[in-house]
C-alpha cells in the first residue's frame, strides 16, 4: 500500500512536471484565476520564489507543504528544471513522504490503542459529552461576539415601507 502511494505521488509530480513543460506558465495563471483563493497570483509568486531560491529542494521539501505539493511539478517544468534533477527530488520526496507518514500513522495507531484499550464505555461517553458540551459554548461565545460588532452596512429595508 505505502509503495502504490509513493509510486502514485511520483508519477503525478511528474505528470505535473509535463504539465508545466508544455503549458507552462499560462496554464497555471490561468488556473490562478480561476481558483484565486487557492492559486492566486500572490500563491504563484510565493511558490515561484521559493522555487527559484531554493531550486530542486523546494521540490524534495514541497511534499510537505500544501501549496508546493500541488505546484511543485507544475512549477519545476514551467521553470525548466532538468528532469533528471526534478526526478531524483521527486522521487526522494515522494518516497519520504509516503512511507513517513505510514509508519508514523501505523506507530500512533499503536500508541493510541495501548493507552485507549483500558478506558470503558463510561470514558468514552465522557469524551462526547465534553466534546459536545465544548462545542456549544464555543459556539455561544462566537454567536454572542457576531451579534456584539456593529454592522458597516445599513439596515435591510422591509419590502413593505419602500
Amino acid at each position: 500500500m505505502t509503495a502504490a502511494a509513493a509510486t502514485g505521488a511520483i508519477l503525478g509530480d511528474s505528470i505535473g512536471y509535463a504539465v508545466g513543460r508544455r503549458g507552462g506558465r499560462p496554464l497555471l495563471e490561468r488556473l490562478g484565476r480561476r481558483f484565486p483563493k487557492h492559486l492566486g497570483p500572490a500563491h504563484l509568486a510565493r511558490a515561484e520564489l521559493s522555487f527559484a531560491r531554493h531550486g530542486v529542494w523546494a521540490v524534495f521539501f514541497g511534499r510537505f507543504v500544501a501549496l508546493l505539493c500541488i505546484l511543485g511539478g507544475p512549477l519545476a517544468g514551467a521553470l525548466r528544471v532538468p528532469y533528471r534533477r526534478f526526478l531524483v527530488a521527486n522521487a526522494a520526496g515522494g518516497l519520504v513522504c509516503a512511507f513517513g507518514t505510514t509508519y508514523l500513522l501505523f506507530y500512533l495507531g499503536q500508541a493510541a490503542e495501548h493507552w485507549l484499550k483500558d478506558i470503558s464505555w463510561a470514558g468514552l461517553v465522557l469524551a462526547v459529552l465534553a466534546g459536545v458540551v465544548s462545542t456549544a459554548w464555543l459556539r455561544r461565545r462566537a454567536k454572542r461576539l457576531y451579534v456584539s460588532e456593529p454592522s458597516d452596512q445599513p439596515a435591510p429595508v422591509p419590502a413593505a415601507d419602500r
